[in-house]
C-alpha cells in the first residue's frame, strides 16, 4: 500500500472514533478557550476521564532554538551543559522548583523527537526521551505535531523493535492540525502559536491547557482484542522505525 493509502486509511479510521475537539488552551489574561485537535501518543498510557489541566510550558530545546532564546547547547543552574534529549536537565522544571503538585504539562515539538528518538545520529533512545519528562517533575507532554497528526501521533518514536512494548510513566499527547501543511489549514501552528504569545507576555500570563485526547492510536481501535505487543508488531511491519 502506497504512503498516500496508508494516510487515508489512518484518516478514516480515526474518523470512526472521532470526538468533538475536547483539549484546548488559553492565556491565563483572556477567557477564550482554543480547541485543538489531540490524539494520545501510541506509548502513552490512557489519560484519565477529562483529561489533564494544568499551566503549559515549553520543554523543548528546539523550541527555544526556534524562537531565538537561545543559539546553541547552553549550561543550566548547576553550570552544566543541558542535554537536549533529558528534560531532567533543563532548568527550572517543576522538579527543581518543588512544583510536582501544580500539575505542569511539558510542551515540545517533533524536533526533539526526531533528534532524540529515531535519528541515527542520535542517542535513539525514546523511553529515556519520554521518561525524562515526568522525571524532571511534568505531569503530562503536549507535542505538537506540524502537520499530519493522527499519522504523527501513532507512527514516531520507536528506534528499535523492543521500543514496540514501551509505555510511558506518563500521558502523552499529540496536538496540531489532521492535514499536511500543503493544504495550509488554519490550525496548523495555534499551538505553536500560543506558545509564542506566552512568551511574549512573560510574567504578565500564563499558558493553560486541558489536554483530553480525542482519538486513540489505530492499533488499539482496529485490533483492540489483540495484545498490545502485537498490534505494535504489526505497526513496525508495516511502516518500520520512523
Amino acid at each position: 500500500m502506497s504512503f498516500a493509502g496508508v494516510s487515508k486509511a489512518t484518516s478514516l479510521l480515526l474518523c470512526i472514533t472521532h470526538a468533538a475537539c475536547q483539549s484546548k488552551i488559553k492565556l491565563s489574561n483572556s477567557p477564550t478557550w482554543t480547541t485543538f485537535n489531540s490524539i494520545r501518543y501510541w506509548a502513552s498510557p490512557k489519560f484519565p476521564q477529562g483529561g489533564i489541566t494544568g499551566p503549559v510550558e515549553p520543554a523543548s530545546f528546539y523550541f527555544s532554538l526556534i524562537t531565538q532564546q537561545v543559539s546553541g547547547i547552553y549550561l543550566n543552574e548547576a553550570n552544566v551543559p543541558i542535554d537536549v534529549c533529558d528534560a531532567t536537565t533543563f532548568p527550572g522544571t517543576p522538579a527543581k522548583t518543588s512544583r510536582t503538585n501544580q500539575s505542569v504539562i511539558a510542551f515540545a515539538v517533533q524536533f526533539d523527537l526526531w533528534h532524540c528518538s529515531p535519528a541515527k545520529a542520535g542517542p535513539r533512545n525514546m523511553p529515556n526521551f519520554w521518561n525524562g519528562f515526568f522525571n524532571a517533575g511534568f505531569q503530562a507532554v503536549l507535542f505538537w505535531s506540524a502537520e499530519l497528526l493522527a499519522q504523527s501521533g501513532q507512527l514516531l518514536g520507536a528506534a528499535y523493535f523492543s521500543d514496540l512494548t514501551f509505555e510511558a510513566k506518563g500521558c502523552i499527547a499529540f496536538g496540531g492540525t489532521l492535514y499536511s501543511s500543503r493544504s495550509k489549514p488554519p490550525d496548523e501552528n495555534t499551538l505553536f502559536e500560543m506558545n509564542i504569545a506566552n512568551l511574549l507576555l512573560g510574567s504578565n500570563a500564563t499558558l493553560e491547557a486541558v489536554v483530553d485526547p480525542d482519538y486513540e492510536y489505530w492499533q488499539q481501535t482496529v485490533l483492540k482484542h489483540s495484545s498490545l505487543f502485537l498490534r505494535r508488531s504489526i505497526a513496525w511491519f508495516f511502516f518500520g522505525p520512523c
